[in-house]
């Protein structure tokens, strides 16, 4: 875990936590710092080392992706990462639809092999290779869908290729196995001609050792193989941008940092799966003591005590969620990868899914309205998610429009607004469509949506982690849902139920169909956010009461024009209607506590002016990035990085420029206190009294 007693970075472009190989948010401590983010201003963009990875493409993952067009591209093209052709194939598809059919957009298959006294950790990188003038088409995807590779992924890739000769060589190699009689171009110069589709676009390549048979996870042919040198190791000793090679990385990860082993990823991707479906039984209790055997083993000097096995909370989750079993839940790189899979299986899954618009009810974090305006056939937008907006959605409606689903935050991000679940299912199970809540911010351990909703999703990234060091995201199917057999059956590959439209529209005659659901999340994430979230109920219940007691001085302060907190203003009752009040037995030893749901960790102050709010954020000594629901007190001037290039537009919706969001961390609470009581002493001394201003 972070220390609390370390002070925040304060150097633009470094890391949050500060020296940390996979941090997922960068130091950006001024308020100009931001805007010159925004603006790519050099002095922000060359110095930085990180970024939140769906908006920054991590060092090491620009790094791979240079060398897959030195071995199999053009000079002309680019290169996008995935860890699955599905994936790969998703985004060529966009990328030809938003720049043209006319576009020659190719998919490499780069299969590893197991090393010589190494791990196979059966990997599979897909190259979409495209030409570099798309490339902001090709981000759109990257930070949309959430489906790239992660930093750990990368850097295990580019050891591969640390591995192998010269472009040229590998290229000889190529040209050597193959019949040429395919026309596939990721292995010469030559240019492809015409609109090719997926597979006639792609090559499956393959690291291998001579004498060794090759091991493929979809074979194709023809194939193209590269031999591999012996030593993997040779130019990993140059550093790249960390200090240590992968192997040393792994080493601290697991001994140190309490990971499992990388063997027990399927293990561990289990024991995330039972913790937020709280439905533990005796074999779970047992896999987590595995878990915590194995990382005890890591440790032979004594000298750390192992960070705690928790048979206790993933247990605490058993009030009217605990009908969701492990099954029901289903792992993503990224909660934003899982909202984009919620939107593709409801337009999959619902009768004409394809022709029905969506709707976003209240205003979403700003990647969400995306999803449902770039996929599909659009999105009706209702920003503000009151009940002038409930009547709209509802006129619309009782007008015979069939939408696809209502997509909304529990409580919204950075508002901080509990839209009407109650309304809104009544009006699901009357005309026909799913409802999909993101309860990032209001959690699995505050709020429960589940007797609203269809489908609940999750960055687990956020405070489930706590960490800052590795994403992951949660789809979770409600069993009360009256769709819940036909999302199973299209995620996973199931028989559609008997009479059913999607019975009829199967011409296969298989009882069985493809699984829409791929587990894509690299094993060295999982184990990292499985040891991670081992205490994540516990260190709700902190930052629940300080940011309550916090918010409780703030609001007060003549200073603030405004403060979004589920707790204050008029969507109270709303989330009211789905706060906790079944108290969850601890679990601790010796401990009878009992806890109900809070008002979470995140709250957004505005400003009179934006000089009033570049004052106070910059004299608001905590880290200061992107990002949320970390360990510690994290700041951003949110309106400014979410929306720099609408900012009238997120005004017209109440998200002002002069708004600073705030996520509570673990900080004692007189620490704590001192950081605002600060910035808001700035603020008298750069104005004088608020008393004299007006406020």
């Amino acid at each position: 875990m972070v220390s609390l007693q370390a002070p925040p970075p304060v150097e633009v472009g470094q890391t949050i936590p500060a020296n940390t190989a996979h941090a997922i948010s960068v130091v950006l401590p001024t308020w100009a710092a931001n805007v010159g983010y925004e603006e790519g201003q050099e002095w922000v963009v060359k110095a930085m080392r990180c970024g939140y990875p769906r908006f920054f493409i991590g060092l090491n993952i620009q790094k791979l992706a240079a060398r897959s067009v030195a071995a199999f591209g053009q000079t002309h093209q680019a290169a996008m990462l995935f860890p699955s052709r599905l994936a790969a194939k998703r985004c060529r598809a966009f990328i030809l639809d938003k720049a043209g059919h006319q576009e020659v957009v190719e998919i490499v298959d780069l299969h590893e092999v197991l090393q010589p006294g190494g791990r196979d950790l059966n990997a599979v990188l897909s190259i979409v290779l495209y030409d570099a003038q798309h490339a902001a088409i090709a981000k759109q995807y990257w930070q949309h869908a959430g489906e790239g590779i992660s930093s750990r992924f990368a850097d295990y890739f580019l050891e591969q290729f640390d591995a192998r000769d010269s472009r040229r060589q590998v290229k000889d190699a190529a040209l050597q196995t193959t019949n040429g009689n395919h026309d596939d171009n990721a292995a010469n110069d030559q240019p492809s001609n015409g609109n090719l589709d997926a597979d006639s676009a792609s090559v499956d390549v393959t690291f291998t050792k001579p004498n060794q048979n090759n091991r493929y996870y979809s074979r194709r042919t023809p194939s193209t193989i590269i031999e591999k040198p012996a030593s993997s190791h040779d130019s990993a000793k140059s550093g790249d941008a960390e200090t240590l090679n992968r192997d040393q990385l792994i080493y601290l990860e697991e001994r140190y940092g309490r990971c499992l082993s990388l063997d027990a990823a399927m293990l561990a991707k289990r024991a995330v799966r039972r913790r937020i479906a709280g439905s533990l039984t005796a074999a779970a209790m047992e896999d987590l003591a595995s878990a915590a055997a194995i990382a005890e083993s890591l440790d032979d000097s004594g000298v750390l005590s192992p960070r705690p096995a928790d048979e206790t909370e993933a247990e605490q989750v058993r009030d009217a969620s605990a009908r969701v079993d492990e099954t029901d839940v289903y792992l993503y790189q990224c909660g934003m990868a899982a909202i984009f899979h919620a939107h593709r299986l409801a337009m999959l899954t619902l009768p004409k899914g394809a022709r029905r618009k969506s709707v976003c009810f209240g205003f979403p974090y700003t990647d969400t309205l995306k999803i449902l305006e770039k996929w599909g056939p659009g999105a009706h937008f209702y920003g503000r998610g009151d009940a002038a907006d409930l009547a709209a959605l509802t006129k619309l409606l009782e007008g015979g429009e069939s939408i696809l689903a209502v997509f909304c935050e529990c409580p919204s991000n950075p508002l901080l607004r509990t839209p009407p679940l109650k309304e809104l299912r009544r009006l699901a199970d009357k005309y026909g469509f799913l409802i999909v809540v993101d309860e990032t911010i209001g959690n699995f351990i505050n709020v429960d949506v589940g007797p609203f909703t269809d489908i609940v999703v999750s960055s687990l990234t956020k405070i489930f982690s706590g960490d800052s060091n590795v994403m992951g995201g949660s789809l979770i199917v409600m069993p009360t849902s009256p769709f819940y057999s036909h999302l199973k059956c299209m995620l996973d590959g199931s028989p559609a139920p008997r009479g059913s439209h999607l019975a009829a529209n199967d011409s296969s005659g298989s009882s069985h169909r493809q699984p829409e659901y791929e587990d894509n999340i690299w094993c060295e994430d999982a184990v990292t956010l499985e040891r991670n979230s081992r205490d994540f109920v516990s260190r709700i219940m902190r930052v629940d009461a300080s940011t309550e007691k916090l918010c409780d001085l703030l609001v007060d302060s003549p200073w603030v024009a405004e403060l979004f907190y589920p707790k204050y203003g008029s969507t109270r009752a709303a989330y009211d209607d789905v706060k906790r009040t079944t108290p969850l037995e601890l679990a601790p030893p010796h401990s009878t506590d009992r806890f109900e749901g809070g008002f979470g960790g995140l709250f957004s102050l505005t400003f009179a002016s934006i000089p009033h709010a570049q004052v106070f954020f910059d004299n608001l000594h905590c880290a200061k990035g992107p990002s949320l629901g970390t360990n510690f007190t994290l700041a951003s001037p949110y309106t400014l990085l979410a929306h720099y290039t609408e900012l009238d537009w997120a005004a017209s919706f109440g998200v002002p420029t002069a708004l600073v969001r705030c996520s509570v961390g673990l900080e004692p609470f007189d620490k704590l206190w001192a950081m605002f009581e600060r910035a808001l002493d700035a603020l008298d001394k750069q104005f004088g009294s608020p008393a004299n201003l007006g406020l």
